[in-house]
């Protein structure tokens, strides 16, 4: 294992962990996410697996675990609840989507209904 082989290793590694630590700070379900994070997912999860393979391909294992393994580190390190809250608070784009409040409608007016066009007897 050479030089190269550790500076890449390393520099891999400081990505998967950038990439973790959005992945855990971003909401969980896809439901909560908004169009951007929803599309940061998706293309940064192809984007690890690309590297990931990539690296395979050269032979360049310690580069591929060190990704994986960032990654996963970069994910448990961000769900942990004090450094959460911080990263929601501190970038505002990881944040869930806001729930849209339903506006309330007008207020319907009851109008009496005639029954075949005749007053209604009320008788007590």
């Amino acid at each position: 294992m050479g030089n190269i082989d550790i500076v890449v290793a390393v520099i891999i590694g400081v990505i998967g962990f950038a990439i973790g630590i959005i992945f855990g700070a971003i909401p969980a379900f896809s439901n909560k996410m908004d169009e951007n994070q929803n599309r940061w997912q998706q293309w940064s999860g192809v984007f690890v697996l690309l590297v990931f393979f990539l690296l395979m391909y050269f032979k360049l294992n310690i580069a591929s675990w060190s990704l994986i393994l960032a990654t996963i580190a970069g994910f448990a390190i961000a769900k942990i609840p004090p450094l959460h809250r911080w990263l929601l608070a501190r970038f505002p784009m990881l944040r869930p989507k806001q729930e849209e409040k339903q506006q309330p409608r007008p207020a319907q007016y009851h109008k009496p209904r005639k029954k075949n066009g005749k007053k209604r007897k009320h008788t007590h």
